[in-house]
């Protein structure tokens, strides 16, 4: 019995929600076929009173009432007439919520490539337009009910005042054409009515139309694709499917062993060049095989007319496409294998090709791509077994002008960073390091110290060189830098007027350039220690310092004079 119960409960609730179900969902249909039953009847009825209205005037040109007055009363009829048509098409699309214009297609039309253009291109503008139009027309049906609800108000206003004029009134005449004036302000406030409930419709249907704007981009795509833009989309894919597989049958021809061979023979360059004319040419015939199965004429016309443009044009380029042709040959002024300069700086042309590749192993990043053309202005030439690509190399040390001594720690197609002892780094571009001539100390290098003593002392010049050797050598093997001196000669280097120069040249090796400026001071403080031990004179003290070549030469004493 429970169970007999339950069940009953059950069945008459599952009616009465689908009873709900089905009223909440038919009731607002029937609401909105009634409201456009009515709107319906309005705009009949403003159609009838207009067509009312051209027909009494056209009685009235036939009528002694209308002469010389032709011309006016034409052009109220054809107002009239334009009014009524707008009304009539109006009626159609509230009924039946389709615009007639969409089934007048039936003109001929002639083949212009510019409205064919327009055609490909104009849906997906006016989609784009129509994104960013939706709260202007909002904006504008708005303004159209405000404007309507103030005719609306006047319009009553004018019937109030003809409703309180006409029953105080005994003149028949006078009567008569108020009346006439109240029907045609009747006329005019069912007619503002009747517009006024359309824009409202609107402004409705224009708020419940509204879309995300994901649901807008995904019905343009739509739109796209049901034009020629699937067409388009496929063309290009079928393009670069043939250009990819063409490519990737070339890497695999490249493995065999007549492609290994290096430098690449004239006729394996040959070979690539009609390859890569021939992939182009392939890729290109598959693009237009699909439009032509996809039955696209335009798209095909439009791209065997670019294709032909293409061609005519390429008549002014053929010597500039001879000139690549023969880089790529490696028959042209630029060859694989030699050596160019690029922005001053020498490079290998480690390959040519449609992107060309230089190489310089000594600069950091030193592997450039170029494209072809870049090539056509360059000049190579063979490389020397002694060439020089970059005079210093990562972590050397160097001598720059204005005495300025240190370590390089980058160097790039762009900057080299030069970091000084004191832990200063000093950037330059490329180019200004190359134009300051650095000295490289890393291979080794010398000291040169430049002594004059008096003229008394020229009977000494002997004892004088030897005692000036060993003091050197005991002043440095006290040093930490002892183990990088390789030789040191004492040698007499000149006479002058009232004194006679020796000079003392210390050699180092590459690897204890880091101590150059203290192992240039040690000598200097040995010199002149000695010189004082030994009561010699020295002409003039100050010390001039003149850089030539990793050497360092250091004058004490006056400058000769050259006769």
């Amino acid at each position: 019995m429970k169970k007999t119960t339950l069940t009953t409960i059950f069945l008459i609730l599952t009616s009465f929600f689908y009873t709900s179900i089905v009223y909440c969902n038919t009731q607002e249909p029937v609401d909105e076929i009634l409201l456009n039953i009515t709107h319906l009847q309005e705009l009949l009825n403003a159609i009838d009173n207009t067509r009312d209205q051209i027909l009494s005037i056209q009685k009235r040109m036939q009528s002694t009432a209308g002469v010389g007055r032709q011309e006016d009363l034409t052009h109220e009829i054809s107002k009239l007439s334009v009014h009524l048509k707008t009304l009539e098409g109006n009626f159609h699309q509230l009924a039946t919520d389709v615009q007639l214009e969409t089934f007048d297609n039936n003109k001929k039309r002639t083949f212009d490539w510019k409205d064919e253009l327009k055609q490909l291109i104009e849906p997906l503008f006016r989609e784009i337009k129509q994104m960013t139009s939706r709260p202007r027309e909002i904006d504008k049906l708005e303004t159209n009910i405000e404007q309507l609800e103030e005719q609306l108000d006047i319009a009553q206003k004018a019937l109030q005042k003809l409703d309180n004029i006409i029953p105080h009134i005994n003149n028949d005449h006078l009567l008569n054409e108020l009346k006439h004036i109240k029907k045609t302000w009747q006329n005019k406030h069912q007619e503002i009515k009747t517009r006024l409930n359309i824009t409202r419709q609107k402004l409705k249907q224009k708020h419940i139309m509204k879309k995300h704007i994901s649901e807008q981009l995904h019905e343009l795509m739509q739109l796209f694709f049901r034009s020629r833009g699937r067409n388009l989309l496929l063309a290009f894919v079928v393009f670069a499917l043939t250009w990819f597989l063409m490519y990737q049958l070339q890497e695999r021809i490249h493995l065999s062993k007549p492609f290994q061979k290096h430098p690449r023979s004239v006729y394996i360059r040959t070979f690539d060049l009609i390859y890569w004319i021939a992939t182009f040419i392939f890729s290109l015939i598959a693009l237009l095989l699909i439009l032509y199965f996809c039955g696209d004429w335009f798209l095909l016309s439009l791209f065997i007319i670019f294709v032909v443009g293409i061609a005519w044009a390429s008549n002014h380029a053929l010597p500039r496409y001879w000139k690549q042709a023969r880089i790529i040959l490696n028959l042209g002024t630029v060859r694989e294998g030699e050596m160019v300069e690029y922005n001053g700086i020498p490079y290998k042309v480690s390959r040519i090709n449609l992107s060309s590749e230089l190489t310089n192993e000594n600069l950091d990043g030193g592997r450039i791509q170029l494209p072809l053309k870049d090539l056509l202005d360059m000049r190579s030439r063979s490389i020397s077994e002694r060439e020089c690509w970059f005079p210093t190399k990562v972590d050397d040390w160097v001598i720059l002008p204005d005495d300025i001594i240190g370590q390089i720690i980058a160097q790039t197609p762009s900057f080299v960073n030069v970091q000084r002892l004191g832990g200063q780094i000093i950037s330059y571009t490329t180019a200004e390091y190359l134009k300051r001539s650095p000295c490289n100390l890393s291979k080794g290098f010398r000291i040169v110290v430049n002594i004059h003593f008096n003229d008394q002392h020229q009977s000494r010049m002997d004892h004088i060189l030897d005692t000036l050797k060993a003091s050197v050598f005991d002043e440095i093997s006290s040093q930490p830098f002892c183990n990088g001196l390789l030789d040191v000669k004492t040698i007499f280097s000149g006479i002058g007027p009232l004194a006679f120069q020796l000079s003392i040249i210390a050699q180092f090796d590459g690897e204890h350039c880091h101590f150059y400026e203290d192992i240039q001071n040690s000598i200097f403080l040995s010199c002149i220690k000695t010189c004082n031990e030994n009561n010699w004179k020295i002409s003039f003290y100050p010390a001039v310092h003149q850089q030539v070549i990793g050497v360092t030469k250091t004058q004490i004493g006056p400058k000769q004079d050259k006769t």
